[in-house]
């Protein structure tokens, strides 16, 4: 959901304070408009928040605020109808809406966005009928943006003004990473009645809803503070209804025993466990049974023996899975923990978490992670593995249909990954070729090559004071005459190898060698004054560095002659494939 939040902040701008987008750019020095299509890194959008707080005279939590009714109200509407409608569908009240807005971000993941690092949200009721709100966030000082969006959702999607007040804030480390997390009570500020059709899940009108609706219900819903007291009975329904007090006319009616067979439910919920705050595995379903044998016994083995955790990125205790309930929960079974039949896949397992106070056990629900009758084959899963009211046996069926039809269901997500590939190969390319222009090019012409395009160094420069050194090899041609080849290369790479390092210590440009003969350049490119000295000092050291190479000839030192002249010079590099770079005296 927040994967194009810094879309909603250039539209924010855009909209709300015109002519300033380029003053915000300008600030975090991005060129032009935001792309959908482009992934930026989480540094912009602290950058983007800063800079608009600055032009536009914000403070920091006025500004958020005011973002969070924008991304709800307008940005949602006008740039992703498949939000929009996940939001507007996605609960009867402001409770089980932000309860469900992990599941929203998990929607994303699959295909819209990249993965994104979403805040998780867990809303509880309170003992005065009111919500606390905790945000577990990765970005931090987001807190106003978060009661900014909980508040207009209440009141777009539920017709109810809400107070929010922010409470505790607190630093958690939680899967390696540290988590800003924010505590926010939420209340009722007073009822409203909203100008648009009533919803149906009450009754079709207003007179009706008052027939159907139970008095005694809506009067409890006032003395637990769920609900103000107002003589326009409707708006106390409604209101009732956005905080959850109401939903389908009904309190539900739990039984005091369940009244099912415990070997009907585990085949009914073939992949579910249930495990205590110690992660023993108490009992599962049959298909998991079959898949690890040590879950057949009550507490005989722990689930992390058997599955690692995919997603979301936490610890692995029950502490963590509590947290993070709301999650969609992705496991992966553990090869060596598996029959040899099913170690050539890998195989995952999805579904939710349910916490039990009573008992202090975790419900597990899952399904096998496939989309394909080709993935059910090559993971050896038949169908009579999947319960009958699981939707994968509805997805296998699809991916099957759409490929005898030419069409693929997953077309956008492996189309994303293939894109994404080729990025990074992409990317990998261009560091390997950054690379190489720099071993052979000095750093100065590479970054005018990346910024001006193609050829952008074949103009020549003028250097009014600089100095050129030029050395060789006393007697090279007779000791070529009297030397093997392989000799020769031998003592010239020992020799240039020790030039190029000295070069480099001394920052002095080695402008080329041909044969026995060495240049190099000092107050090129980047123009200096103390030019002549460090040319100097770097012949000085070459002197004494090269006295260990050995004249192949009479075995004694290395013999070199060198020669330095300042003046003014003019480079560039010459022709559009040539890689050297060329000075010249300027007459």
């Amino acid at each position: 959901m927040f994967a194009n939040i810094n879309l909603c902040i250039q539209k924010f701008v855009i909209d709300k304070h015109e002519g300033s987008w380029d003053k915000v750019s300008s600030e975090c020095a991005l060129k032009g408009k935001l792309q959908h299509e482009k992934t930026y890194n989480k540094e912009i959008m602290d950058k983007l928040i800063i800079a608009c707080i600055k032009i536009l005279g914000f403070t920091r939590d006025a500004f958020l605020e005011q973002l969070g009714e924008f991304y709800i109200n307008e940005f949602c509407l006008s740039n992703s109808d498949e939000i929009t409608e996940r939001l507007s569908t996605l609960s009867h009240d402001i409770r089980s809406f932000l309860n469900n807005l992990d599941n929203v971000h998990w929607y994303l993941n699959q295909g819209i966005f990249d993965t994104v690092d979403a805040p998780s949200f867990n809303a509880t009721v309170l003992s005065d009928g009111n919500l606390l709100l905790n945000v577990l966030s990765i970005r931090y000082k987001m807190d106003s943006f978060y009661k900014g969006l909980t508040r207009a959702a209440a009141l777009r999607y539920y017709g109810s003004e809400i107070e929010i007040e922010i409470g505790e804030r607190r630093e958690e480390n939680i899967g390696g990473k540290k988590i800003d997390s924010i505590d926010m009570k939420v209340q009722l500020k007073k009822p409203r009645q909203r100008p648009q059709p009533r919803p149906k899940f009450v009754a079709e009108t207003k007179k009706g809803s008052e027939k159907v609706l139970d008095k005694q219900t809506v009067e409890r819903a006032i003395s637990t503070r769920q609900v103000h007291r107002s003589k326009r009975r409707w708006a106390m329904i409604r209101s009732a209804i956005a905080m959850g007090a109401l939903v389908d006319k009904f309190d539900p009616i739990y039984p005091n025993v369940l009244i099912i067979r415990p070997d009907t439910f585990s085949n009914a919920f073939p992949y579910h466990v249930v495990f205590d705050s110690e992660l023993r595995v108490m009992h599962a379903g049959v298909t998991l049974q079959r898949l690890f044998l040590p879950m057949r016994s009550a507490g005989s083995t722990k689930l992390s023996v058997c599955l690692s955790l995919v997603y979301p990125p936490i610890e692995f205790n029950c502490l963590a899975f509590r947290k993070f309930s709301n999650q969609v929960f992705i496991f992966r079974c553990r090869e060596n923990m598996l029959p040899p039949l099913y170690r050539d896949n890998t195989y995952n397992i999805r579904g939710q978490m349910i916490w039990q106070d009573e008992d202090d056990h975790m419900v597990f629900l899952g399904s096998p992670m496939v989309d394909t009758m080709d993935e059910l084959k090559a993971k050896h899963i038949k169908f009579s593995e999947i319960a009958q009211h699981d939707i994968t046996r509805d997805l296998a069926d699809k991916g099957r249909l759409c490929k005898s039809s030419g069409a693929d269901g997953n077309e956008v997500i492996r189309l994303r990954e293939k894109v994404n590939k080729y990025m990074d190969l992409a990317e990998k390319e261009r560091l390997a070729r950054r690379g190489l222009m720099q071993a052979i090019l000095p750093l100065y012409y590479v970054k005018a090559w990346e910024t001006k395009g193609k050829n952008p160094l074949c103009d020549a420069n003028i250097f009014e004071e600089a100095t050129i050194m030029f050395s060789d090899i006393v007697m090279f041609g007779s000791i070529c005459q009297q030397s093997k080849p392989d000799q020769i290369v031998k003592l010239l790479n020992e020799l240039f190898s020790i030039m190029d390092r000295i070069t480099v210590v001394h920052d002095v440009f080695k402008v080329e060698y041909i044969g026995d003969a060495y240049c190099v350049a000092g107050g090129v490119p980047y123009p200096y004054e103390l030019h002549a000295q460090r040319v100097a000092n770097a012949a000085i050291a070459m002197m004494l560095a090269t006295r260990s190479v050995v004249n192949p000839v009479t075995h004694d030192a290395l013999v070199l002659r060198m020669g330095m002249h300042s003046g003014p010079i003019m480079g560039g590099r010459l022709e559009s494939d040539c890689h050297d770079s060329t000075f010249l005296d300027r007459p």
